[in-house]
C-alpha cells in the first residue's frame, strides 16, 4: 500500500534590502509530518541577488548544516531529499540584496505522521490455502 503524500506550497516574497545577516523568516506549519522532499523554485530574475535556507529549529538543513550558506540561483528548480520526522520549528529564511522584490516557491512533500502510521500498520490480506 502506497503512503499518500501531501504537497504544501509556500510562496515567499522577499523585499529589497533584506540582508543575509537579517533574513526574512517565514514560519512553516505542516503539523507532525514525515518530510520526504523539499522543492525550491527560483524564477528568472533573481540573478544571484537573493538566497534561501530551510531551517529546522536552530539548524540549517538546506543547504546542509551550514548556517552561513544560502542557496543562490536564477531560473532553477531544485529538489532535496530529507526523509525525517518534523514536528515544529520549520522555517524558510530568505534574503534579497537586489533592486526588486523577488518570490521563492517552496514545496514540502510530506505525509502526516498519523496517516503514515495508520497506513504502515494496516492489516495486509493473506491467502488461505
Amino acid at each position: 500500500m502506497a503512503i499518500e503524500q501531501y504537497y504544501s506550497q509556500y510562496n515567499v516574497l522577499t523585499p529589497i534590502n533584506t540582508a543575509t545577516t537579517s533574513p526574512l523568516i517565514t514560519q512553516v506549519n505542516l503539523g507532525d509530518v514525515m518530510l520526504h522532499k523539499v522543492r525550491i523554485r527560483i524564477p528568472p530574475g533573481h540573478s544571484g541577488q537573493t538566497g534561501i535556507q530551510i531551517r529546522l529549529g536552530s539548524n540549517t538543513i538546506i543547504p546542509w548544516n551550514d548556517a552561513t550558506k544560502f542557496i543562490v540561483g536564477n531560473d532553477d528548480r531544485l529538489e532535496f531529499d530529507y526523509e525525517d520526522e518534523v514536528t515544529t520549528g520549520l522555517t524558510i529564511a530568505t534574503y534579497n540584496v537586489g533592486n526588486y522584490p523577488h518570490t521563492f516557491y517552496v514545496t514540502f512533500v510530506n505525509t502526516p505522521i498519523s496517516l503514515s502510521q495508520v497506513q504502515t500498520n494496516a492489516v495486509q490480506p493473506v491467502g488461505i490455502a
